[in-house]
C-alpha cells in the first residue's frame, strides 16, 4: 500500500539531511514564523555560513519568504533544525534565492534597520554601498 505522502516526504527529506558537528545551532523553543531571526542569528555564531533570504514553501504548496544559511553544499533551515544537501533543499522546498549576506553585511542591515530581514532592495542597497570604502585615489 505504501507510506501516506507525508510519511514519503519525511523519509526523503531524512536521506537528505546530512548530521554535521560542525554548526553551532542554538535551542529555541518556538521556531514558526521566526525564520529571519533564527537563520540571522545562527549566521552569526556561524561566520563562515552564507545569510539566504528567499522564497520556499510552507508545507502547503504556498511560496512564501523564508530565510536560512548556506555553506558550499549544505543548507541549514533554522525553523526545521535540519541540515540538508543544497540541490535536496532547492527541489523539495522549491527553494529561490532573492539575496545572499555574509555575516558582516547581515549586522550592519540589522544596525541600520533595526530588524533581522526581510530587507527590501532600499534598504540593502542605501546600507551596503554607504558602507563600502571607498576607493583610494592615491598611487
Amino acid at each position: 500500500m505504501g507510506l501516506p505522502v507525508t510519511w514519503q516526504r519525511w523519509v526523503w527529506w531524512s536521506d537528505c539531511v546530512k548530521e554535521d558537528g560542525r554548526l553551532k545551532k542554538r535551542k529555541w523553543r518556538k521556531r514558526k514564523g521566526r525564520c529571519y531571526e533564527l537563520a540571522y542569528l545562527t549566521q552569526q555564531d556561524n561566520p563562515d555560513w552564507t545569510l539566504v533570504h528567499g522564497e520556499a514553501d510552507d508545507g502547503h504548496g504556498r511560496a512564501i519568504g523564508h530565510a536560512w544559511i548556506e555553506k558550499e553544499d549544505e543548507v541549514y533551515d533554522a525553523v526545521l533544525d535540519l541540515i540538508f544537501l543544497k540541490a535536496a533543499y532547492r527541489l523539495d522546498r522549491w527553494a529561490a534565492v532573492f539575496e545572499e549576506y555574509t555575516r558582516t553585511e547581515a549586522a550592519l542591515l540589522l544596525v541600520k534597520t533595526k530588524k533581522m530581514g526581510p530587507w527590501t532592495s532600499d534598504e540593502i542597497s542605501s546600507v551596503l554601498e554607504t558602507s563600502a570604502p571607498e576607493p583610494s585615489d592615491k598611487k
